[in-house]
């Protein structure tokens, strides 16, 4: 995996970073949690054949299809068809249905997971979130009703994004970063171009190399939470 460089701001960004979406992209993005969507949709990719997973076949758009079941955990094909566009977004290359399937059952088990160990989010924390960026729900609701989509449909949608989330805080609480690497992120990424110190930077390389750490430990438990999964396919 390509090594990930920190981003040139200085330390006391991050609140400033949270708020400011206008409502179009915070629907589109998904409430917010780009981390998430990252992790889950590209840096779990894992390397198991494609021929483990059936071919889809006689799916329509727009049309719910009971594709798979992941220990008991129903997987639709709407919702897989998602999880392939966010995916080609992701990384600019073409992205099959199998592909998706795949990465759809792998994020429900970390949600599902996540929920077992204490960091489900429910729909009145998706809301909360939102406000707390400056638009009430009601004009939550109206914009989404206003694109066609069902309100308490996005709100279960984004719980679940929300709730990888909070798993990811809380593995990356967990984690322990070193100020001898966060010097060498900060002289080796950073110190070229700017003429500030690391003091101003410290801060943040330090939360960026325990995120680091903790989307390792979320690749792993990925993997492990496939494989020992109970997956029937129904297509």
């Amino acid at each position: 995996m390509a090594k990930k460089k920190v981003s040139k701001k200085k330390a006391g960004s991050k609140h400033k970073r949270q708020t400011g979406y206008t409502m179009r992209q915070l629907i589109i993005i998904g409430v917010g949690v780009l981390a998430v969507l990252g992790i889950a949709l590209v840096l779990i990719l894992t390397s198991r054949a494609p021929s483990d997973i059936p071919s889809i076949t006689g799916t329509v758009e727009g049309e719910q299809v009971l594709l798979a079941t992941a220990n008991g955990i129903e997987i639709y094909s709407d919702e897989v068809e998602m999880v392939r566009v966010q995916l080609q977004q992701q990384t600019g290359q073409q992205v099959t249905q199998e592909q998706a399937l795949e990465q759809t059952i792998t994020m429900k088990l970390l949600v599902s997971e996540a929920e077992r160990r204490g960091h489900g989010a429910t729909a009145s924390d998706v809301e909360a979130f939102i406000e707390a960026q400056g638009f009430p729900a009601e004009q939550l609701r109206s914009e989404i009703e206003a694109q066609g989509m069902d309100y308490e449909e996005f709100l279960e949608e984004q719980a679940e994004q929300l709730t990888l989330q909070n798993f990811v805080e809380s593995l990356a609480e967990e984690t322990t970063a070193t100020e001898e690497d966060a010097r060498q992120i900060f002289d080796e990424q950073v110190a070229p171009t700017t003429n500030e110190t690391y003091e101003e930077y410290r801060e943040d390389i330090l939360s960026f190399i325990r995120e680091q750490q903790a989307i390792q430990e979320i690749q792993v438990l990925a993997d492990e939470l496939y494989m020992n999964a109970e997956i029937e396919y129904h297509n």
